[in-house]
């Protein structure tokens, strides 16, 4: 007789679309023992990734292994009565309601016949001086008064009735899907055993399943006083799996899934001559397609497990606990795993479940950037270096905070150990920049029968901060595009060399409080009968 065995997850391990899931279960076994079942599994097990081993007081030999799709219906009587409950109770405050919005236009009709009545014979007592005017006043006042709060009244009846009878349907609509029991399937695994002795068993279930995935996210704290970097390594897992991992231990891992195991083979390379195409045949009337029939996962015998036909040995003494892994982080190779451990919840809802994977701080170089052609402000950015001995960092948005304020987001690529990253820190106002065209000159007479137009410029740069800043600024001169037009650069101070195309770069340290200027001045020349696109004027 089969028996069943109740497991529980006891480990996850995350990969970028799937994950790998560790059954456990402990229980008692007898030499009666000959079949186990373990159900329900999800749909999303891949039945040729399923092991099975175990370990225990008595030895216990596995013989063979098979999954079976179950399809269940689930009974909704209990459901419905609950339902038919529900509707009742709203039913009876729906006739109360009723009965009070009746009760209050009965009020009303009253009030407003009453109205309709008096207004004669107000006027011929108001003519003929039995009633003052003052009195009529007053009770016109009481009838519309009345009249008012029956209205008002009315209306939210009316609409605690509407709201009822919302729910009355919504409640029927439930009813009525229950009434057509939907179908469940999940995977049933069963275990073929030989137990020889009675004592207690561990049995441990592996196996791989899809709808599992995890993101890398980070949290990057710039500390600009003490130049830091704090860096929090994210994950937001996600899956649908259709099991919950309760207090699972949990692992996320950097592996790539291969992509195949068998090498390709190289096909002949041909050349021939395109030969032109002819021209397309008349279509033949389709035949009719046969449907095909969908086919439900059949049971699978056989699959592959760890010890196949051989014994789970029995200790002499009770067995222990494995240790621990004491470290958070493991690398092998480029592939590196985060243990989080237990404690967490992670439900099979699809929505995106943050744990944290690393933390570290890392010195910072911040260096200014400034591009007065362009903007008459500097950015911040900062630079670190992600340590030989790290952990790569996967592509992933990050949040940036300078001094715990937020500045933006930005998308890390992926960042290898022994690898600079630089990161941008957005506008910055501790440098002060002023740019100028010094001089402007056109030559009245053609050299060369050549026109020639001189530009000098002039950058001045303040620091406004307290400390010595670094600055990396760039200007640039424009780049002849056509053999008739040069561009020679005649002057540039400090002195540096323009790139290909035509960048002009400095590297320095301006001291707290101090100024450095930059110049530089070059020529276009070119014919004068052509209009040349991009001068400035």
């Amino acid at each position: 007789m089969a028996r069943n065995i109740d497991t529980a997850i006891a480990a996850v391990t995350v990969l970028s679309d799937r994950a790998m899931v560790t059954r456990k279960g402990n229980f008692s076994v007898t030499p009666e023992d000959q079949h186990w079942l373990i159900s329900p599994l999800p749909l999303t097990v891949s039945p040729d990734s399923i092991r099975v081993k175990g370990r225990g007081t008595a030895a216990v030999k596995f013989l063979a292994i098979a999954t079976e799709t179950i399809v269940t219906v689930e009974s909704a009587d209990q459901k419905i009565a609950q339902l038919d409950r529900d509707i009742e109770a709203l039913q009876t405050q729906l006739k109360t309601q009723s009965d009070r919005l009746k009760t209050l236009e009965l009020q009303q009709n009253f009030i407003g016949n009453l109205s309709e009545e008096s207004i004669e014979r107000f006027a011929k007592n108001l003519a003929a001086g039995k009633i003052t005017l003052d009195k009529a006043s007053n009770f016109l006042d009481f009838v519309g008064h009345q009249h008012q709060t029956f209205a008002e009244q009315i209306q939210t009846y009316n609409e605690q009735i509407r709201q009822l009878n919302r729910e009355i349907q919504a409640l029927e609509q439930q009813k009525s899907l229950l009434r057509n029991p939907s179908k469940k399937r999940h995977y049933e695994l069963a275990l073929s055993v030989e137990v020889d002795g009675s004592g207690d068993f561990e049995l441990e279930i592996s196996y791989q399943v899809s709808q599992a995935s995890w993101l890398p996210r980070y949290d990057l704290a710039i500390d600009t006083a003490t130049k830091t970097l704090t860096l929090d390594y994210l994950a937001d897992v996600v899956q649908s799996t259709g099991e919950d991992w309760q207090n699972a231990d949990l692992t996320i891992s950097t592996a790539q899934v291969q992509q195949g195991i068998i090498p390709p083979e190289l096909s002949p390379w041909y050349l021939n001559i395109r030969q032109p195409v002819p021209p397309p045949a008349p279509r033949a009337a389709a035949m009719p397609r046969k449907k095909s029939k969908s086919r439900s996962p059949q049971p699978m015998v056989g699959a592959a497990f760890d010890d196949m036909a051989e014994s789970a040995a029995a200790p002499e003494e009770i067995m222990e606990e494995a240790t621990p892994v004491k470290s958070e982080v493991k690398r092998q190779g480029s592939t590196v795993t985060f243990h989080v451990g237990a404690g967490g919840d992670i439900p099979s809802d699809r929505n995106p479940h943050q744990v944290t994977l690393f933390h570290g701080e890392y010195p910072l170089k911040l260096n200014y950037l400034a591009l007065p052609r362009k903007v008459s402000f500097a950015y911040l950015q900062a630079t670190f270096l992600n340590p030989t001995d790290g952990v790569t960092l996967l592509p992933g948005v990050a949040n940036l905070f300078r001094d715990q304020a937020f500045v933006g987001k930005d998308n890390l690529k992926n960042i290898s150990p022994g690898q600079e990253v630089t990161l941008n820190l957005g506008i910055d106002e501790g440098l002060q920049i002023e740019r100028k065209l010094g001089d402007r000159q056109v030559d009245k007479t053609l050299i060369s029968k050549l026109r020639r137009i001189t530009y000098a410029y002039e950058v001045k740069v303040k620091n406004l901060r307290e400390q010595s800043q670094s600055l990396t600024l760039q200007e640039q001169i424009p780049v002849g595009r056509h053999e008739k037009i040069k561009v020679n650069l005649q002057k540039v101070e400090p002195k540096v060399e323009p790139t290909k195309l035509g960048i002009l770069e400095w590297k320095t340290e301006i001291v707290a409080g101090g100024e450095q200027l930059f110049a530089y001045q070059f020529t276009v020349e070119y014919p004068p009968n052509l209009e040349i696109r991009g001068l400035l004027e």
